[in-house]
């Protein structure tokens, strides 16, 4: 299992995004692009992304890139260490440590101690 690293990768791969009045235009163009394998519908209706997440979305947009946050770590939030000395094991997060660190709790020799990882050294939600 992978820690978290910094990648970049597509955000929805394989999907285009456009606006279209499916009542006044004929999507089959759409439909018969090279590559385009269908449209995500929900019944017979294609499926709509409201305006809020398309402006969410491009307001994070730099240089073609979106940014995704990593997910913020709850104090109680179980996660597994992925590498390093204590890679493989169960902890608890207790706290950030800096911008790179963290607090755990793990159990060692059937004692609970804190110990202090590199943050790309965890897999969360277990």
């Amino acid at each position: 299992m992978q820690g978290m690293v910094q990648k970049i990768e597509p955000l929805f791969p394989r999907y285009l995004f456009l606006r279209a009045d499916t009542v006044c235009q004929d999507l089959s163009r759409v439909r018969s692009t090279r590559g385009v394998s269908g449209l995500v519908r929900f019944g017979v209706m294609p499926a709509h992304v409201p305006e809020e997440v398309i402006a969410t979305l491009d307001a994070r947009t730099e240089c073609g890139l979106v940014r995704l946050e990593a997910p913020e770590l709850r104090e109680g939030e179980r996660v597994r260490v992925t590498a390093g000395p204590f890679g493989g094991l169960e902890a608890i997060f207790q706290a950030r440590s800096g911008a790179e660190r963290v607090v755990l709790l793990v159990r060692l020799l059937g004692e609970i101690c804190r110990v202090e990882v590199p943050l790309r050294h965890l897999a969360v939600r277990l």
